[in-house]
């Protein structure tokens, strides 16, 4: 069976991190250290699920104790408001031109093809000449009007 130690920092008592000791047999050990190189106290006793930081144990009573959600949420710091510089502005400005233009092209690109298809369909469509069924009208009316030619 698996067990979780649980690691925090002796001077502040807060929560550090825990581990899993893969061998319920395994002895756990009485004390540690963290990636700073701080000695680290250990207990077997599991934090209340929803805690917020900070987390800190009291060894007389034998309990975890931290901060409610609000809080937690009371005590981050306001977000700051970004405004953009100039530069981002600039860039801002450009992928839109850059966009509007994309847009453009490809109207336009539609356009040609549209005329096309149409010019190709109008050629498709259009009767056929053969020059040896074509006939050329004659004139068949009479000039009563002219003088005779002498």
């Amino acid at each position: 069976m698996k067990r979780v130690i649980y690691f925090y920092n002796l001077s502040t008592k807060e929560l550090d991190h825990s581990e899993v000791l893969m061998d319920d047999m395994a002895p756990v050990p009485t004390t540690g250290t963290n990636a700073s190189g701080e000695a680290l106290g250990v207990t077997l006793i599991k934090p209340a699920d929803g805690l917020y930081t900070p987390i800190k144990i009291d060894l007389v009573k034998q309990a975890w104790f931290g901060a409610t959600r609000e809080d937690w949420l009371a005590g981050l710091p306001d977000p700051a408001p970004t405004t953009p510089t100039a530069d981002q502005q600039n860039q801002a400005a450009l992928m839109l031109q850059v966009a509007q233009t994309k847009t453009d092209q490809a109207n336009f690109d539609a356009q040609i093809m549209l005329q096309v298809a149409s010019l190709k369909s109008n050629t498709a469509t259009a009767p056929a000449t053969d020059a040896s069924t074509t006939t050329t009208p004659t004139n068949t009316t009479t000039d009563t009007t002219a003088a005779p030619v002498e």
